[in-house]
């Protein structure tokens, strides 16, 4: 089951006013307090058209892939877009790995590189 209805999520200026605002919001929801990635408890990043958060090592390798797969920004010092916080609130860590290793099934579930 996932957490959040798109219809009901509401984002306004005032959510996006301030960076810490901004990231109160996000770290609100269940499933993005670790990195959407590799698990790493520091997910200050996050990809805004894919709706995860990340560490600061995954936004590399996000930012590497290219802003035509992957747009990183920062979660405190970037003034965020309100689209970008509603399709992170929306779909989330939870979500986007849900949806991922489904559809790559069990080969993908967790074969991405966990913290060392």
């Amino acid at each position: 089951a996932f957490l959040c209805d798109p219809t009901t999520v509401r984002v306004g200026a005032s959510d996006v006013a301030s960076p810490a605002v901004t990231a109160r919001r996000i770290a609100s929801l269940p499933g993005n307090e670790v990195c959407g990635e590799c698990g790493a408890p520091d997910n200050t990043w996050a990809s805004v058209n894919l709706g995860v958060l990340l560490c600061l090592r995954c936004s590399g390798a996000h930012r590497q892939l290219g802003v035509h797969i992957s747009q990183v920004r920062s979660v405190g010092l970037d003034q965020w877009k309100p689209v970008w916080l509603h399709r992170v609130l929306t779909i989330g860590n939870r979500r986007s790995n849900a949806y991922w290793e489904h559809r790559y099934g069990a080969a993908a579930a967790g074969s991405h590189p966990r913290p060392t």
